[in-house]
């Protein structure tokens, strides 16, 4: 979590203002103070559309203070995000930031194995504001274009979401983002 903090929070402050801040999860942040962060991650897992987990150089080997490798602990949160996104099917997108490279099936946990097989994004320092722009087009999450003056609105649509209604018309999305 340390190594990716202020990516998670950039990134989290630019998808709160793409599609509102009640659509958008972080685990640290949006979690009431004595819940059991287990179950909270698990009810609010089960109503999102797309889970995004931010991934750095050093997320595979990421440390417990005792020094166990946080993957192998099967109470993580993180383990446990990505691991109930991923037997739900939905899509589980991979954010590499700081130059990280992809984990390989052969270092993640039973449990995790497919995240190796999720399409990744990469967003960079020296790209940031127009690769997250480019994140959210690929996503369908874009803010609804306002009609020119003189068009007519009907011939004006908002992206798709990929999920299968237009964003103008589909309900609320929930994001729920994560970082070691």
């Amino acid at each position: 979590r340390e190594e990716t903090a202020g990516e998670a929070m950039a990134l989290f402050n630019q998808l709160a203002a793409a599609v509102g801040r009640d659509a958008v999860f972080m685990d640290v942040a949006n979690i009431d103070l004595g819940r059991d962060f287990r179950q909270a991650l698990h009810d609010r897992l089960e109503s999102c559309d797309l889970m995004l987990a931010l991934i750095g150089r050093s997320w595979v080997d990421a440390k417990t203070p005792s020094g166990r490798r946080r993957l192998d602990d099967p109470n993580d949160y993180v383990r446990l995000e990505i691991a109930a996104a991923l037997k739900r099917n939905i899509p589980v997108l991979p954010v590499l930031v700081q130059g990280a490279q992809m984990p390989t099936m052969e270092v993640l946990p039973q449990d995790m194995k497919d995240f190796a097989f999720r399409n990744a994004f990469e967003l960079s320092h020296s790209r940031w504001d127009s690769d997250v722009h480019e994140m959210l087009k690929r996503l369908r999450l874009e803010h609804p274009r306002e009609p020119a003056p003189g068009t007519d609105a009907a011939a004006v649509r908002a992206p798709a979401s990929g999920l299968g209604e237009p964003a103008a018309t589909r309900p609320t999305e929930a994001i729920a983002s994560s970082a070691p």
